[in-house]
């Protein structure tokens, strides 16, 4: 599970027993839409070696992730984070392959979520898989 549940309750708290996850579906279209770009420069930080800049990212990317309830993106964007921090000559040795992964993986729950809740917006196609 790359969702945690009790995020996703939160928002049904927040959202009130009429909407149906529409709260949810909101941000869930931000971090959809917003969340390639930012995959794909701090897949290019980490390739120069930008430890400021892969710092920054992941730092951003994790927020997101963890507002939005996906605990193992939001993992692991800190630990990208953290090394980036701690141990700056590294960062070209950060594997962005788990993160990628579990952007997709979150993103595939989401839309069972939101299907589940009838609140499955039409996103723009994006290709999930091509971050540069």
């Amino acid at each position: 599970m790359y969702l945690d549940m009790n995020v996703l309750r939160g928002f049904e708290e927040l959202s009130g027993p009429d909407d149906d996850g529409f709260l949810f579906a909101e941000i869930a279209e931000i971090f959809e839409q917003t969340t390639p770009e930012l995959l794909g420069k701090l897949e290019s930080a980490i390739a120069g070696g930008n430890s400021e800049t892969v710092r920054q990212i992941a730092h951003r990317l994790k927020g997101s992730a963890a507002n939005l309830g996906a605990k193992k993106m939001s993992e692991l964007c800190s630990a990208a984070e953290l090394t980036a921090k701690l141990n700056p000559l590294q960062v070209t040795n950060i594997d962005v392959d788990p993160i990628l992964d579990s952007y997709t993986k979150t993103c595939a729950e989401i839309a069972l979520y939101l299907t589940s809740k009838n609140q499955r917006k039409s996103l723009p196609k994006k290709e999930i898989f091509s971050f540069n």
